[in-house]
């Protein structure tokens, strides 16, 4: 990617951070279950997008609604530093959270699923169609809505 395009491709992250926006589709992205299992690729993108890149943490304040709450997650190098401004912290009355994750739990809760030690039905809410997607997407969940299912 050439510096141009580099820019612009900043320009429009920050505008939707700014307008609490985002990027719709042209279509459905089907991930193959390997990039949630894959030891080697996990390593890779926390490398490129945590450790290299560091306002990427700093910035999840920015995405936060008003009393929300931002939650800092992935692995820096140890005593590498990020910047959140207090000012938006205090006025926006957001909480910051700090969370590890591990990224191999996927296939673990896959299980649960399959085995149906979880019960997945009794969380979604509604079902819905392909149009009504985008519109759903594009504001908070509703009152007792707690997950919505496309169904095709």
């Amino acid at each position: 990617m050439d510096r141009q395009e580099e820019l612009a491709v900043g320009r429009r992250l920050f505008g939707h951070i700014d307008g609490r926006t985002t990027d719709l589709a042209d279509a459905l992205f089907r991930n193959k279950v390997v990039n949630y299992s894959c030891r080697e690729r996990a390593a890779l993108e926390r490398d490129r997008l945590f450790r290299g890149l560091p306002m990427f943490m700093g910035l999840s304040t920015r995405l936060a609604k008003p009393g929300g709450t931002a939650v800092i997650l992935g692995v820096m190098a140890q005593g590498a530093k990020i910047s959140i401004e207090p000012f938006d912290v205090l006025f926006r009355e957001l909480r910051v959270l700090g969370s590890f994750i591990n990224p191999f739990t996927h296939k673990r809760a896959a299980d649960l699923v399959s085995s149906g030690a979880i019960e997945l039905d009794r969380l979604i809410s509604r079902e819905v169609g392909l149009d009504e997607v985008p519109g759903i997407i594009a504001k908070p969940a509703g009152p007792g809505e707690v997950k919505v299912l496309y169904v095709a």
